[in-house]
C-alpha cells in the first residue's frame, strides 16, 4: 500500500498589477473587451496553457473555486481560489477613488510591495504544493502517475470602489475597464504558475530514492527549484509583453490565452 505524502511550499510571490502614476483626464485606456470582468477569477479557464483540461469545478467552504484538471501523466492539478478578498475604495468620481488608492495604498500592505510606487488594483499571492502515492519498484521509491496532485493556491485581493454606483456612466467604464487590465493580468500569473507545473510532471514522476528518506528529501528539493522556475517564469511572462511593444494594461497579451506567445520562452523547469 502506497503512502500519502503532501508537501507545501510557500512562495513569496505577489503579481504585478496595473499601474501608472498619472491622473490626467485624457490618460490612456488599452483594455479593448466589452464585458465586464468581475467574475473572472470564478470562472476556472477550461484549459490550462500546457493542454491540461478542466473536469471538475467545486466550491470552497469560504465560497471560491476549487478546479481540478487532468494531467496528460494521468494525475491531476488543482487550482484553488479560496475566496477573493474585496478592498475598500473611497471617492465619489474616478479620480477620487485613484487618488484614494495612491494614498492609503491599501493593496500594498505586503513588505515586498511596501515601497511600491505604483498604484494597484489587484494581487495575486501564489502556494504550490504535491500530494503523492508512493510506489516502490526494483529502482526504488517513486511517485504513482495517477496520484500525482500537483497544487495551486492563488490568494486574491481585488479593489472595490464604494462610490460606484451613484458615479457617472463614464467614470464607471473607466473603472471597470482599468479594474479589467488589473484582473487578466493577474489572472495570468495564475496561469503562467500553472504552465510551468505543467510542465514539471514528467521530472516528477522521474525522481527516484533508494530509501523513504531519500525519496522525500528529492521531492522536497525538487519542490523548491521548481518554486524558483516559476519566479523566473513571472519575469518572462512581463518580458513577453514587452518584447510585443506592449504595457501591462494593453489588451492583447490577455486576450490572446492560453499565452502562445509565452510558448517560446527560455525559463525551463529544473530537473530532479
Amino acid at each position: 500500500m502506497g503512502l500519502r505524502q503532501t508537501f507545501v511550499l510557500a512562495l513569496a510571490l505577489a503579481g504585478y498589477a496595473w499601474a501608472t502614476p498619472s491622473y490626467a483626464d485624457n490618460e490612456a485606456v488599452y483594455w479593448q473587451g466589452q464585458d465586464k470582468c468581475d467574475t473572472l477569477f470564478d470562472t476556472p479557464a477550461s484549459m490550462l496553457p500546457g493542454g491540461s483540461y478542466l473536469t471538475e469545478i467545486l466550491e470552497t467552504d469560504s465560497g471560491g473555486i476549487r478546479a481540478n484538471y487532468t494531467l496528460a501523466t494521468g494525475g491531476k492539478l488543482r487550482l484553488t481560489i479560496p475566496e477573493t478578498e474585496l478592498v475598500n475604495v473611497d471617492g465619489l468620481t474616478y479620480l477620487a477613488a485613484r487618488k484614494d488608492l495612491n494614498t492609503r495604498r491599501p493593496l500594498q500592505t505586503a513588505f515586498a510591495r511596501e515601497f511600491d510606487t505604483h498604484i494597484v488594483l489587484a494581487d495575486v499571492n501564489l502556494t504550490i504544493g504535491i500530494g503523492s502515492v508512493r510506489g516502490k519498484s526494483v529502482y526504488g521509491h517513486k511517485i504513482r502517475p495517477q496520484s500525482l496532485n500537483l497544487k495551486l493556491k492563488a490568494k486574491v485581493r481585488v479593489a472595490v470602489w464604494s462610490g460606484y454606483d451613484t458615479a457617472s456612466e463614464a467614470d464607471q467604464t473607466l473603472w471597470d475597464r482599468r479594474l479589467c487590465e488589473s484582473y487578466h493580468h493577474e489572472f495570468g500569473h495564475i496561469l503562467v504558475a500553472a504552465q510551468v507545473l505543467e510542465e514539471s510532471q514528467d521530472q516528477w514522476l522521474a525522481i527516484r530514492g533508494r530509501t523513504p528518506e531519500e525519496f522525500t528529501e528529492a521531492k522536497d528539493n525538487f519542490l523548491a527549484r521548481l518554486g524558483e522556475s516559476i519566479l523566473a517564469r513571472q519575469d518572462a511572462y512581463h518580458d513577453g509583453i514587452k518584447t510585443m511593444g506592449k504595457v501591462i494594461s494593453h489588451s492583447r497579451p490577455y486576450l490572446d490565452l492560453p499565452f502562445s506567445w509565452l510558448s517560446g520562452d527560455s525559463v525551463e523547469v529544473t530537473q530532479p
